[in-house]
């Protein structure tokens, strides 16, 4: 590792490489657990709850992912690595970084209000939204001495409102899985960029 990620010289440019595969399978982790049929020990709220879950946590990766991509394209020494790239890595870069560019404010509220935390915004948005249609509940699996086990159902109703005003969609759950196509082109125009790097710098430094 210490000579593909080289301190010398390349050390700027090695250091975003670095945080820009970190933040790649950080993306492949939460689209995996969006779409995942079934993961028994996270959906005790069900299957929506968490996708909704890893919907939300996406946005904080998107949103230090479309920073990162600024920064490198902005790097000087960054131009080693873009002089390797072919017609093809060149075409999928250029889209990349102009998908991110073009998309950086939607990312950035959403992951203001809702990406990863909660904040107050976000619950003020959900409460000044709700119509007639929003539904929730809660469940107790057990009351002991020890306490009570609840399940708050009606929090991924709110984490859906919030989230449907931000994308400007409907405020109702489906609103945060519709919203998840948008987030799987993100997804994509990511792994692209991060692959135009790999095949391109870093595959044959590791081949060494």
């Amino acid at each position: 590792m210490s000579s593909v990620f080289s301190a010398g010289p390349r050390r700027d440019l090695h250091s975003h490489i670095a945080r820009l595969c970190v933040l790649s399978e950080d993306l492949r982790i939460e689209i995996g657990g969006l779409n995942a049929t079934q993961i028994d020990e996270m959906d005790e709220l069900g299957r929506k709850a968490r996708s909704l879950y890893f919907l939300r946590r996406s946005m904080g990766t998107l949103f230090e992912f479309a920073g990162a991509i600024a920064r490198i394209e902005a790097l000087p020494e960054f131009s080693i690595v873009k002089d390797g790239f072919g017609p093809m890595a060149s075409r999928h870069w250029a889209k990349s970084v102009r998908f991110f560019h073009n998309n950086q404010s939607r990312i950035a509220r959403l992951r203001h209000h809702v990406g990863g935390h909660f904040g107050q915004q976000a619950a003020e948005h959900a409460i000044d939204t709700f119509g007639s249609t929003e539904c929730g509940c809660i469940e107790r699996a057990f009351y002991s001495d020890e306490g009570i086990d609840l399940r708050l159902c009606f929090s991924q109703v709110i984490a859906a409102t919030a989230y449907g005003v931000n994308v400007g969609g409907p405020s109702t759950i489906k609103s945060g899985r519709d919203s998840g196509y948008r987030t799987l082109l993100s997804y994509r125009h990511a792994m692209r960029a991060v692959g135009c790097i790999v095949a391109c710098y870093l595959w044959d430094r590791f081949g060494r």
